[in-house]
C-alpha cells in the first residue's frame, strides 16, 4: 500500500530549503539585530562605570593581573568602589 502524500509536506528525502525561505530567515535575523541595537544598553550615559561590558572588562583585568588574595581588597590597583568583584570569594581547599 502506497503512502498518501499530504498537501504542503516536503517529499521524502527532501531536506533543503527554497532559496526564498533562506533569504527571509536571514533578513528577519538582520532586522532583529538592528532593532536590538537601537535600544539602550546597561549603564549607558552613567560615567565612569558605563555598564556590564565595562564591568566584565574590569573583572577580566583584575583576575588576570592581580593575585587572587587581592581580588577583594581595595588597593591602588583594585578600586572596589569602581567595579569590585561581586561573585563569591574563592574558598581554599583543605586536605
Amino acid at each position: 500500500m502506497a503512502a498518501k502524500k499530504i498537501s504542503g509536506e516536503f517529499p521524502r528525502g527532501s531536506n533543503t530549503l527554497k532559496p526564498w525561505t533562506s533569504t527571509i530567515i536571514v533578513l528577519f535575523a538582520a532586522l532583529v539585530r538592528v532593532l536590538v541595537s537601537l535600544g539602550p544598553y546597561s549603564g549607558q550615559g552613567t560615567p565612569p562605570i558605563y555598564g556590564d561590558y565595562e564591568a566584565q572588562r574590569h573583572w577580566m583585568e583584575i583576575t588576570l593581573h592581580t593575585p587572587a588574595l587581592e581580588w577583594y581588597r581595595s588597593t591602588s590597583d583594585n578600586n572596589l568602589s569602581y567595579w569590585g568583584l561581586d561573585y563569591p570569594r574563592l574558598q581554599p581547599t583543605r586536605a
